[in-house]
């Protein structure tokens, strides 16, 4: 096996142990909707927003890459709305 393929085979064994975490976060995220929607709270909360960026900062063993990780908080956490949204309308439905 070429040091690329080890590379990739642990790319692959890291994404194994992501997906069902992100898994179990989307669905945390749906049962947040159906709180939200029961206390009429908007889906969007920027504090809350605040507090997962400020979180990753002060995680972050490598601070170079916090930009990296920013971002795809930033996209997960847009997933998250998505779902919650999409939640709120099936209630509603």
């Amino acid at each position: 096996m070429t040091p690329l393929e080890q590379q990739r085979q642990r790319i692959n064994q890291l994404d194994e142990q992501l997906i069902p975490l992100l898994e179990e976060r989307l669905t945390v995220a749906t049962e947040i909707a159906t709180a939200k929607a029961r206390q009429h709270q908007p889906i969007y909360d920027s504090r809350r927003e605040a507090v997962v960026y400020e979180h990753i900062q002060k995680q972050a063993e490598q601070q170079q890459l916090v930009p990296y990780l920013t971002e795809i908080y930033a996209a997960i956490m847009q997933a998250t709305k998505k779902i919650e949204e999409d939640e709120q309308e099936d209630q509603h439905a």
